[in-house]
């Protein structure tokens, strides 16, 4: 389809905040991120006039909400690490951020193949590394071997595609220990 993007109209904002601190009711001019991973924080977009919004709602600086993203176990794209990965591989299936019934898009029969017949061999997993300036593509190695490559990382904390094989091990960035950490779903 044929897409025009602009500015959008003064009146709108977009801002992180903790989950615990945003209502549960829908609110009038309000839209809030609510996919299936139990997530620490939350994504809103809120009319600027929207007199239901909390004034005393908390505003996440851009760290800590990198940090609650990579908690939650959702990947970010950027130009950086786009189109290299299938979405079972970023874990979209599992937290209910993809659709199999519909679209037409570049890869969809494999990504199809792999939902029906098959079982992807590599998944987005959460570690904590003391390595310095953590970089996405970069490699986790498990002994001689890669093992997998960064997907997003803030400060300590970084989620990385990984083949399953290496899965529930420490791995080495740069000979330095990448723990395994836990998500809030399962990854099979």
């Amino acid at each position: 389809a044929k897409v025009t993007f602009g500015f959008a109209e003064p009146g709108w904002q977009l801002f992180a905040t903790a989950s615990a601190a945003m209502p549960d009711d829908a609110l009038p001019g309000v839209w809030r991120s609510d996919l299936d991973a139990h997530e620490a924080a939350v994504e809103v977009v809120a009319s600027t006039g929207a007199e239901s919004l909390p004034a005393t709602l908390p505003r996440l600086d851009e760290d800590a909400w990198k940090k609650a993203r990579i908690e939650a176990g959702r990947v970010d794209i950027t130009a950086a690490n786009a189109a290299l990965y299938t979405p079972h591989m970023l874990n979209l299936d599992l937290i209910g951020a993809i659709s199999f019934r519909k679209g037409c898009y570049t890869g969809q029969e494999i990504v199809a193949r792999t939902e029906n017949l098959g079982r992807s061999k590599r998944r987005t997993l959460r570690y904590h590394c003391m390595a310095k300036d953590l970089q996405i593509g970069e490699t986790l190695r498990d002994g001689d071997a890669d093992a997998g490559v960064i997907v997003n990382a803030c400060g300590n904390e970084l989620l990385a595609v990984v083949s399953l094989a290496s899965a529930g091990r420490p791995l080495q960035i740069r000979g330095i220990a990448a723990i395994p950490q836990p998500l809030p779903y399962d990854v099979a």
